[in-house]
């Protein structure tokens, strides 16, 4: 998630991006290695979204 702005990037800016860069496993380890409880932690990367039919508001979502 990225902090407000003012003019935020758009969504599709960052998907351009991370089809340009080469996979790089050492760098994401770097980044969400002092996140993860080494003995018991797991990482999972999901970019799914699900469907809310019930919901009527929820911060940050939004139609695709």
């Amino acid at each position: 998630m990225s902090p407000k702005l003012e003019l935020p990037p758009a969504h599709d800016s960052f998907t351009r991006l991370l089809k340009r860069l080469e996979p790089n496993s050492e760098a994401l380890w770097r980044e969400v290695a002092p996140e993860i409880i080494k003995d018991s932690g797991a990482l999972v990367i999901d970019d799914s979204t699900l469907d809310k039919p019930y919901a009527k508001k929820m911060d940050l979502v939004g139609h695709h």
